[in-house]
């Protein structure tokens, strides 16, 4: 009896061991650092590398990926990190809000991953390491830091972040020229999704008395410079084809892929102006930001 009671401790506490460790240390943080986001981030990097040179493997992408890959991981750390109180209205799931993860504990993660994006950037032309670790690196810090709830302004530094993203890319393959286009529509696409983001955010924003522009002006406002900035994104999208950029193949995927579906997202926040409507246009926009990639890889 006893010797069974000993096989079936050893048989199951593996196990149990595994599941705890999983639950405790690795879920958690693996949530912190948003692996979606990351997913983007990797995919973006890929598709518009492939898109100017067309070659599928390079050692310098594969150092491109991890760098961008970490300082993605620790962006989102010290966001989460400064953001606990206001995710606790907003997005009280997270782990730092729900108790998982410390403020502390995040703070020295995104530490970490920082650390290790500057590492492998040594391994990058000397254009990429200025773009990701001079430039870029600061103006994640910063923006974290000081302008994050800052309005407007706020929005425009981590549109600029990803427009640099994006520069990035282009100079890990060195070809600013080609780039420049798909920057700048990065910077209107992130600009569009970041101001819808903070109307989603409205509440939680509101009790912890930041000031971003939907809470000093209103939502009703906001939706309308939001539906402005959508038609502006548009037609945006709409000119690299018309000054012959990109080919007819680009302008068929963008306006059934992306035109179309924002259309649909500018009709939804003028007939249904709820917090539900506005965090699925958020998250569609992030969707619709992949479909504009594959625009431009099979163009």
């Amino acid at each position: 009896m006893e010797k069974c009671r000993i096989n079936k401790w050893f048989e199951w506490r593996p196990k149990n061991i595994k599941s705890k460790y999983l639950t405790i240390y690795f879920i958690p943080y693996f949530k912190l650092i948003r692996p979606f986001n990351i997913l983007i981030s990797c995919v973006t990097l890929i598709l518009i590398s492939i898109s100017l040179n067309r070659v599928l493997y390079s050692e310098s992408l594969i150092y491109a990926l991890l760098v961008i890959s970490f300082f993605t991981a620790g962006a989102n750390s010290i966001n989460d990190s400064i953001d606990h109180k206001i995710d606790s209205i907003n997005n009280p799931k997270r782990p730092i809000p729900n108790g998982e993860i410390s403020p502390f504990e995040a703070r020295v993660f995104s530490f970490w991953m920082f650390f290790l994006g500057i590492f492998f950037s040594l391994f990058l032309n000397q254009n990429s390491f200025i773009l990701s670790v001079i430039i870029a690196l600061p103006l994640i810090i910063f923006y974290s830091v000081f302008f994050k709830n800052t309005p407007i302004f706020g929005n425009l530094i981590v549109s600029l972040i990803i427009s640099i993203a994006f520069l990035f890319i282009g100079s890990i393959n060195n070809n600013f020229k080609s780039i420049i286009t798909i920057s700048l529509l990065g910077f209107l696409f992130t600009f569009a999704r970041e101001f819808i983001k903070d109307i989603a955010d409205y509440d939680g924003d509101k009790a912890s008395k930041i000031n971003t522009f939907p809470v000093l002006y209103g939502i009703k406002k906001s939706i309308k410079i939001a539906v402005l900035i959508l038609i502006l994104l548009i037609f945006s999208l709409l000119i690299p084809f018309f000054v012959q950029i990109f080919s007819i193949k680009y302008l068929i995927i963008i306006i059934f892929g992306i035109c179309i579906p924002i259309f649909g997202i500018i009709i939804s926040l003028i007939k249904f102006p709820n917090i539900s409507t506005f965090k699925k246009s958020s998250l569609i926009l992030k969707l619709l930001f992949l479909v504009g990639l594959f625009a431009i890889y099979f163009e």
